[in-house]
């Protein structure tokens, strides 16, 4: 089947995010073929501030979850509720709700992870950063390594892919919440835990993958950025919205992680 004919299953939470409109129009805007994605967004806003989520076009693939932010448990515990309108499309598309794409990134995706020699592979690393509104910066790809154990969980930072993985898609350790991408049955083989929190997500979903047989690979050039939030761009987060988030919400998460592990 070629990239013409196949489908792209894009995963978007979006936590009262102002750039969450701006990444789906661009998403649809660099696709070759926009007509074959189907893109599900969990958008968790306040109703008192922000309006439910809309599209003006492409309403028939753009499918909306909103929730009162109140109602909010996380980032996979939003992942899992998009995962539930999987329908069975060729590929997984995970990424974060302030995010911009290269031309055509959907058929380079697809080639890419043709070029990765297993046929359960997931693409996934730390994405280039954008700056407002849409200025792009390519330092070329970056990958995950280890940095340091907290709590008892590894966490990773990433470093400039040297020259030799540059040339094709090299093993990695690991997966990144906001860019993955590999075949859809990793939907329904390894779902995202609604249990887990935020931090040490990218570990555990990591360890799920590699003992259900899957291979994790660092693309061997940028197809995605990412806005890293700062003083100068807020943001709003659920911790900051929820104070008891740390004792309810991160502390069983927590207990989860080890659990599973």
């Amino acid at each position: 089947m070629s990239s013409k004919q196949r489908t792209i299953f894009v995963s978007i939470p979006a936590y009262r995010d102002n750039e969450a409109y701006p990444t789906v129009k661009d998403l649809f805007e660099k696709a070759k073929y926009p007509d074959n994605l189907h893109v599900v967004i969990c958008w968790q806003y306040n109703p008192l501030r922000e309006e439910p989520f809309m599209v003006p076009d492409r309403k028939h693939q753009v499918s909306v979850i909103n929730i009162d932010y109140r109602r909010a448990r996380g980032c996979s515990w939003a992942r899992g509720k998009i995962q539930n309108l999987y329908n069975g499309e060729d590929f997984y598309f995970q990424i974060d709700a302030h995010s911009r794409f290269v031309p055509h990134w959907d058929v380079l995706l697809i080639d890419e992870l043709a070029r990765c020699p297993s046929d359960k592979a997931i693409l996934s690393t730390y994405p280039n950063h954008y700056t407002l509104p849409n200025e792009i910066v390519d330092n070329g790809p970056y990958k995950m390594v280890f940095r340091s154990y907290h709590t008892r969980i590894p966490g990773f930072h990433s470093r400039a892919c040297e020259d030799h993985e540059k040339n094709t898609p090299s093993l990695s350790l690991a997966v990144s919440g906001g860019f993955q991408f590999g075949p859809g049955h990793m939907v329904t083989s390894v779902p995202c835990d609604p249990h887990i929190y935020f931090y040490g997500e990218e570990f555990v979903m990591s360890a799920r993958y590699w003992t259900h047989g899957y291979d994790l690979y660092t693309p061997s050039k940028t197809f995605v950025f990412h806005l890293y939030f700062n003083s100068d761009i807020p943001k709003n987060l659920h911790w900051n919205d929820y104070p008891e988030w740390h004792t309810e919400i991160e502390a069983a998460s927590y207990q989860r992680l080890l659990h599973v592990l």
